[in-house]
């Protein structure tokens, strides 16, 4: 799973997106890099704090999972999208993160090919439609990220422009 926000819902993230553009290639690498060390604090720190009592499986594939990714022109909070169990992971995090419905009865077959229905999701935790583990996470995680990416962008043009001086 992948979060952000628009660039249009405000002005100043707006101008960090066109600027970044016209700064020198080591100005923008300073940013990369300081937002990125920062937003992975604070992500994983949000992701860890909603997943506290969500169990074991969402614990395995996002708390775990959490990270950061931070281009010139966006940052992208990442949870559930690798681990051990990579090929069920997209799955496997879904189903932590929003619960199934445990009354399924979905198909299965007996060893010797019989044909049958059985609850296939009742290991799983009851559908929440609002999200569980990183939805509550990233709804407290991306304003301080989106104010850190504006501040860090605005020290390092200063820092830039006192060591041209």
């Amino acid at each position: 799973m992948a979060l952000g926000i628009s660039v249009f819902a405000s002005e100043e993230l707006q101008a960090v997106v066109l600027s970044v553009k016209k700064l020198p290639a080591d100005v923008r690498k300073q940013i990369r890099q300081q937002t990125s060390r920062v937003a992975k604090t604070i992500w994983t720190e949000e992701v860890t704090r909603s997943g506290a009592g969500a169990g074991a499986l969402a614990n395995q594939t996002l708390v775990r999972t959490a990270t950061v990714q931070v281009r010139d022109n966006r940052i992208t909070l990442i949870a559930g999208g690798k681990g051990s169990l990579i090929r069920s992971a997209p799955t496997l995090a879904k189903a932590a993160e929003f619960g199934a419905n445990t009354e399924y009865f979905g198909p299965a077959t007996s060893t010797k090919g019989k044909r049958y229905k059985r609850h296939t999701q009742r290991q799983l935790p009851k559908f929440a439609p609002r999200g569980r583990v990183v939805y509550p996470a990233a709804s407290r995680a991306i304003p301080r990220v989106a104010s850190l990416w504006v501040q860090t962008f605005v020290r390092s043009i200063h820092e830039a422009f006192e060591r041209s001086n």
